[in-house]
């Protein structure tokens, strides 16, 4: 029993011990994007902002919802060390046209706090969900 224990316990901590070897970060063209920064690239004014931007962007803004719904845009963006949006990547939709109405808002964000990562900017991904009525 006592055996048994101490292999679990073995176990247990090999496994822990590498998810905490996981990479911070990816290299993609050359260009070191962090996938864990210390503080994540952020809309200036935060959330709300950002979602107000999209609201008034939005051609279909009337349909955005407030509440979780199963008519979802799940897309990332890429922040550069400078808060520039590089990319807009659809990773989950519900709707081809909403989909390319969203990216294009995306690209026309204003310039963005930066990911900081050990007190300096970094690119970075951030994942924005957008939730829209049912129809």
């Amino acid at each position: 029993m006592k055996r048994l224990f101490l292999i679990s316990l073995l176990v247990g901590f090999c496994f822990s011990a590498s998810a905490l070897e996981r990479k911070a970060y990816v290299v993609e063209q050359g260009d070191t994007v962090y996938t864990m920064p210390d503080k994540s690239a952020e809309f200036n004014g935060g959330m709300d902002s950002m979602y107000h931007f999209f609201f008034t962007h939005l051609q279909h803004s009337a349909d955005l919802d407030t509440y979780i719904s199963p008519n979802m845009v799940l897309m990332k963006i890429k922040v550069n060390k400078a808060g520039e949006v590089l990319n807009a990547k659809i990773m989950h939709t519900f709707s081809e046209e909403y989909s390319a109405d969203v990216v294009s808002v995306a690209e026309k964000f204003p310039i963005m706090q930066p990911a900081v990562c050990h007190g300096r900017a970094v690119t970075s991904y951030k994942i924005i969900k957008l939730y829209f009525k049912q129809k």
